[in-house]
């Protein structure tokens, strides 16, 4: 299950056409990789305690720019849910350390980037830690493709 969490987290990775580069040779990298970027979002996610009270949950799609120095800049949200979690999500992204930059002929190159953020609720109605929500999509998703 870690194995398919991680590949699902890899694979929401999605490139922007933007005034950036196109293509690049090295993709930008969260500090101590996919793994710790989970720890990281676990470790300073706070689920909106209205949102738990309203029972709001889904995927906010984000995007942001990992910029040559490795800083986060451009936070938008690409698809929301609901302001208190698409406001969760921008900040997230605002508390996040610098990256590794991506590069592209040996040259550090600006990258737009989209990552989902899921918000989801457990049966007891409590909030799943962002790990065990990338847990439940991607069994969600395995259900789906499977006939």
């Amino acid at each position: 299950m870690k194995f398919i969490s991680t590949i699902l987290f890899t694979a929401c990775f999605l490139l922007q056409a933007s005034t950036m580069k196109a293509q690049w040779e090295t993709q930008p990298e969260f500090p101590g990789g996919p793994e710790a970027m989970v720890s990281f979002i676990d470790s300073v996610r706070r689920y909106p305690q209205e949102a738990v009270a309203k029972k709001i949950e889904g995927r906010v799609i984000t995007n942001f720019v990992v910029e040559k120095d490795g800083s986060i800049s451009d936070i938008t949200i690409a698809r929301g849910v609901d302001s208190l979690l698409d406001n969760e999500a921008k900040r997230i992204f605002e508390a996040m350390p610098k990256w590794k930059p991506g590069t592209q002929n040996g040259e550090i190159v600006r990258v737009r980037l989209t990552l989902p953020i899921p918000f989801r609720l457990g049966e007891n109605g409590e909030p799943l830690s962002y790990k065990e929500a990338l847990d439940k999509a991607s069994s969600e998703w395995k259900r789906r493709i499977k006939p």
